[in-house]
């Protein structure tokens, strides 16, 4: 008899690990930096938590070459209510729209 449970308590690799507890770092330096310098608005704060952002995409992309080559799948919310795939849909359009947006403000910027 297989449960839930069962998979939450698989075992997590150890380079998956390493890389989420470096991406929980990343990502609690650049909340306390960003507000220490000035809210980012020099243009050195700003190349810093650029490296930062660049360097937790590169984390996110380790980690799911880990997941890919392991097999190894995180618990997941909502997973057994059927949404979870509705819920990653609507993420996915809503950064595109993002994206469009920051492009287009650039872009417009230039006119």
């Amino acid at each position: 008899m297989t449960s839930a449970r069962t998979e939450i308590l698989a075992p997590i690799p150890l380079v998956h690990r390493l890389l989420d507890a470096l991406t929980e770092l990343l990502i609690y330096f650049g909340i306390v930096f960003s507000s220490w310098a000035f809210g980012t608005t020099n243009d050195w704060a700003v190349v810093i938590m650029n490296d930062v952002g660049y360097a937790l995409g590169g984390l996110l992309v380790a980690k799911v070459a880990v997941r890919w080559v392991v097999g190894y799948g995180p618990a997941r919310w909502g997973e057994h209510w059927g949404w979870n795939l509705w819920l990653t849909r609507i993420l996915l359009v809503l950064s595109i729209l993002l994206l469009a947006f920051c492009g287009i403000s650039a872009w417009n910027a230039r006119a």
